[in-house]
């Protein structure tokens, strides 16, 4: 039996972890990133290999997977993920209302607009500008 290599022993701990945990396989990108792969193309070849090699059992299905390792774990199915997102309706609350607060304060617009009568920016120096200008620039503050 051939050893595995680095990319492909990462890739199966990877998706060993997330079948103890009865998790969803890792996305390609994810798996890539982890194993240190330059294309998300590569993980899935990975994967692909370590089936070959006997090492794990896949069934794919249309934007989901599931991986089967030898001793019978195996990762999450699209309806055990969607049960458990469900059961929180008062997590996901908290986490939209932490998400609403906007971590860097909002500035005001800039308005670079020129002046439809003399051509200066709105943003610029209002001494620059003619009195229809002025009077844009008061009603779009």
């Amino acid at each position: 039996m051939k050893p595995l290599t680095y990319s492909q022993s990462t890739i199966l701990a990877a998706v060993t972890k997330a079948a103890e945990k009865r998790l969803p396989c890792p996305k390609n990108v994810v798996l890539a990133a982890q194993a240190g792969l330059r294309a998300e193309s590569s993980a899935q070849c990975a994967l692909k290999r370590l089936e070959d090699l006997g090492n794990l059992t896949m069934k794919a299905t249309p934007n989901w997977r599931i991986v089967i390792l030898p001793d019978g774990t195996r990762t999450a199915t699209r309806q055990e993920c969607t049960r458990k997102h469900n059961a929180g309706p008062a997590l996901r609350i908290v986490a939209r209302a932490e998400t609403a607060k906007s971590p860097v304060p909002t500035s005001p617009p800039v308005f670079r607009d020129p002046c439809p009568c003399c051509g200066v920016r709105l943003d610029a120096d209002p001494t620059f500008s003619c009195p229809r200008g002025r009077a844009i620039r008061s009603m779009v503050a």
